[in-house]
């Protein structure tokens, strides 16, 4: 379909994933964000660092015989991060803002796909899907990392914004 849009999502993947890991940091330092937000980006945190710990494992085991392992593997971590945002959320009697509501509707849809990958895969037998659960993947991930980095993005432009501002007058 798009080989080389896939191999820069793989590459873009990568760069977008470690910005996420790092903006909340940032964040938390320079005492902005909410306390949404750090609930939403501390669950794809860990989740990120459960996924690369299971994934080798789930390599060795898994084989055309037992896809449920891989497939179910992904869609129940998925369920499991959103169950965890909305719960953290109602222990904590906050409201779930924008990006921790984006962060839930992303996971939903990415444990949809692999729900979906499962059930072509065993029901109809093709690789019709193929392409477009990897695309769908790398372009959940991005979708959830572009969340997390926006606002220390949106808070280092305006900042740099005031600095330019001051200097004119």
């Amino acid at each position: 379909m798009f080989p080389d849009y896939v191999n820069k999502l793989h590459e873009i993947n990568t760069w977008i994933w470690l910005f996420s890991v790092i903006a909340p940091i940032a964040m938390y330092c320079l005492k902005i964000g909410s306390r949404s937000y750090f609930i939403a980006a501390a669950v794809w945190i860990l989740s990120q660092f459960l996924n690369l710990r299971i994934e080798p494992y789930l390599d060795k085991i898994v084989n055309h015989e037992n896809l449920v392992y891989w497939y179910g593997t992904w869609a129940t971590i998925d369920v499991l991060c959103i169950f965890a945002i909305h719960f953290a959320h109602i222990i904590r009697n906050l409201k779930i803002g924008f990006t921790a509501m984006s962060v839930i509707v992303a996971y939903a849809a990415l444990g949809l796909l692999q729900v979906g990958r499962f059930l072509e895969l065993e029901l109809i037998g093709s690789h019709a899907l193929s392409e477009i659960y990897t695309l769908g993947v790398n372009t959940g991930n991005i979708a959830i990392s572009t969340l997390l980095t926006a606002p220390i993005a949106v808070f280092l432009f305006k900042k740099s914004n005031i600095k330019q501002g001051n200097r004119n007058v």
